[in-house]
């Protein structure tokens, strides 16, 4: 029985993927410890088992420990097999090739000393030629075989761990005994790399995760110099939780934190709110309660909005607000603070148009006849977003463009799409065949200056690059996106609207997507505390991202749901 290679490496994963459970986040897991002879090692495997036992357990899954393979093991949606010493019979190939075939997570363990490396290395090998993976080479198992790191077999070696993550690891390294390792990975992807590059001590094969050393999972703080626990847990990934919520909150279409408060956009009560992230809190920052304009230049108490649909906030806390029904982006300076004045910053108030600024590149060459934010008509800006030099991004809806507001000059321009005219093509950005938008709803900036949107009409996530626009996401998975927000680890999380869920998009473009909240059924139930993915959520709109929380605009259900996105594991080097 051999699975395709398409089958196994159809996705070139991340660790968060790596670690989704195909049925949900609590998953049965079987930990097979089959280790019963050859002295010391003995000790090895079940200090291994028993502290890997304990972190799963803690991040919510169900587990069992054997000494052997189980007669069935369909029930189990993930299986480690961290027992080195027997051999994989014909019988368990098999069935772990049938549990692979069903989707489903295995992590097999092989050795690395040199008295055993052999056995249980070669039955892997051959397990993994049946699942066709392709080629691997080893280096001699006997021996240190990295230069000046020791002078023995079992040394101590420095493994550069493939993982930008919240489980911090010192000096980028994993520490550990490995004289053995992989110089090639056949279609895999290794997980983690020697500092001199000539290899590896596990790989990811899509579903198949394989690691040759199990002493890692041991704890052993004396050996492992606090480096193994934090590398564990971001293998396991524990699931997103349901961290709180923020109720009461009227029709919640946007959310922005800073400095532990949540800005809300309710668009029910044309009023911009500030909750107190620990206290749920909430106090008016702008708006009267009242639909309308009245001004700018006044209170931001005193000062009507119309709609506000999109809240961002700068790296000094000036807050920016996308008031949709006025056609105008507003900023308050200091906004909770008696006084606090609301301003138009980009817009003509209540005048909306199918325009643009009068020279599009004036993103690379600004001078006079860029068109000042103030004197370009907006039609329905949607989102806002700002920029690491605390420039502005707005999502002209109607125009179907995402301009700029450059803070320094007051120059407004576009960075995508042609004003008025909706499309789904990819492309320049400028050019005689520009890459059009649909209904553009919201906008997030990476740290590199690329722009992502949410192209609700197109049901796509683009990006604008240095030179073009491109589709990054599509599928049957995404239904009418409404909010797109970035991690620091360079992962997109989309506000899928049409599905009820929160997705989780890695960087690489052959990564899998995943589930981070909702059960995809509209509604209102789920526990705080429990997983993410048990809570309904219903018509979430926005998301905005700080930290390892995130936090969903639940908009029919008026409130702020935050979820602990806790470890996504490593970003595969």
């Amino acid at each position: 029985m051999q699975l395709s290679r398409s089958f196994l490496v159809r996705a070139a994963l991340t660790l968060a993927a790596a670690t989704a459970f195909s049925a949900a986040w609590a998953a049965n897991v079987l930990i097979v410890n089959g280790a019963s002879t050859a002295g010391d090692l003995i000790t090895d495997t079940n200090d291994a088992t028993t502290n890997l036992q304990g972190q799963l357990t803690s991040a919510g899954h169900t587990v069992t420990v054997s000494d052997g393979v189980p007669a069935i093991i369909s029930t189990y949606d993930e299986i480690w097999d961290i027992g080195f010493i027997p051999t994989l019979t014909a019988t368990t190939q098999s069935q772990y090739l049938g549990h692979l075939k069903l989707g489903k997570r295995l992590r097999l363990m092989g050795e690395n000393n040199s008295s055993l490396f052999t056995a249980r290395n070669n039955s892997i090998l051959a397990f993994m030629n049946a699942a066709g993976v392709g080629a691997l080479t080893f280096r001699a198992p006997s021996g240190d075989d990295v230069p000046n790191q020791g002078g023995g077999s079992d040394s101590i070696e420095n493994v550069l761990p493939g993982f930008t993550s919240p489980n911090f690891i010192p000096n980028n390294q994993v520490i550990f005994a490995a004289p053995g390792g992989v110089t090639t990975a056949g279609s895999g992807v290794f997980l983690t790399r020697r500092p001199d590059g000539t290899s590896g001590t596990g790989i990811i094969y899509g579903k198949l995760v394989v690691m040759f050393d199990t002493n890692f999972l041991q704890n052993d703080t004396t050996i492992f110099s606090n480096t193994s626990q934090p590398f564990l847990n971001n293998l396991i990934a524990p699931a997103p939780t349901a961290a709180k919520t923020l109720n009461g909150l009227g029709r919640p279409f946007s959310v922005a934190i800073f400095s532990g408060s949540a800005y809300v956009a309710d668009t029910a009560a044309h009023t911009v709110w500030k909750v107190d992230l620990a206290t749920g809190q909430k106090t008016a920052v702008a708006g009267t309660g009242e639909q309308g304009f009245n001004g700018d230049g006044i209170d931001a108490l005193q000062a009507q909005l119309d709609t506000p649909s999109g809240v961002a906030v700068d790296s000094s806390g000036v807050l920016y607000i996308a008031d949709t029904g006025n056609h105008v982006v507003r900023k308050v300076g200091t906004p909770g603070v008696p006084g606090a004045l609301m301003t138009t910053v980009a817009g003509v108030p209540t005048a909306y148009a199918v325009g643009e600024s009068t020279d599009r590149q004036c993103a690379t060459t600004p001078g006079p006849t860029c068109t000042a934010a103030t004197a370009l008509r907006l039609f329905g800006p949607r989102a806002v977003a700002v920029d690491a030099d605390d420039n502005v991004y707005i999502a002209d809806r109607m125009n179907q463009q995402i301009k700029k507001l450059d803070v320094s000059t007051g120059y407004i321009f576009v960075v995508a799409g042609v004003a008025g005219l909706p499309g789904s093509n990819d492309g320049p950005a400028f050019g005689p065949t520009p890459a059009r938008l649909n209904s553009p709803v919201g906008v997030a900036v990476g740290g590199d200056g690329s722009v992502y949107i949410a192209d609700e009409g197109n049901n796509k996530i683009r990006v604008v690059s240095a030179a073009n626009v491109f589709t990054l996401f599509t599928g049957a998975s995404l239904v009418r996106p409404t909010g797109v927000a970035l991690r620091g680890n360079g992962e997109l999380l989309i506000a899928n609207y049409g599905q009820h869920v929160i997705l989780d998009r890695p960087f690489c473009s052959e990564c899998s997507t995943m589930t981070v909240a909702g059960t995809g059924t509209p509604g209102s139930g789920g526990v705080v505390g429990g997983p993410a993915t048990a809570m309904q959520l219903n018509s979430p709109i926005a998301v905005a991202v700080d930290g390892d929380t995130l936090y969903v605009a639940d908009l029919l259900n008026g409130r702020i749901v935050a979820v602990n996105l806790l470890p996504t594991g490593p970003i595969i080097q």
